[in-house]
């Protein structure tokens, strides 16, 4: 995990041992699909063979400005050590991308439909 995620404070984190407050606390699951993402399949991590996308509803306010979810990306930003590893897009962003192909219109009519974009 250390290729992926920058260790915070003095104490460089020790595996075994209890660490208060845990450097993981608000990111956890960014930091486990980080590095799912960055598994190989026989094990080893390889920080550039993937990544973490974040689709999110930017109406909901914990996404926006100064909301605990807008503070914990941050946080996953600033801890990540490989650029690009975390990405984030919205529902609307990703819609009105979709909606550019005609073809897809069935599928962007009905997630707008079910919901509420």
């Amino acid at each position: 995990m250390p290729t992926c995620v920058r260790q915070t404070g003095e104490a460089h984190h020790h595996a075994g041992q209890t660490h208060k407050p845990c450097p993981f606390d608000t990111v956890y699951q960014l930091a486990r699909n980080a590095l799912a993402a960055a598994l190989t399949p026989s094990g080893t991590l390889d920080p550039t063979g993937g990544h973490v996308l974040v689709v999110y509803d930017a109406r909901n306010p914990v996404f926006q400005a100064n909301g605990r979810a807008e503070r914990q990306w941050k946080i996953a930003i600033n801890s990540c050590r490989v650029p690009g590893l975390l990405r984030r897009l919205s529902w609307q962003c990703l819609l009105a991308a979709l909606a550019r192909a005609p073809e897809l219109g069935y599928l962007v009519n009905g997630v707008r439909k079910k919901y509420g974009l």
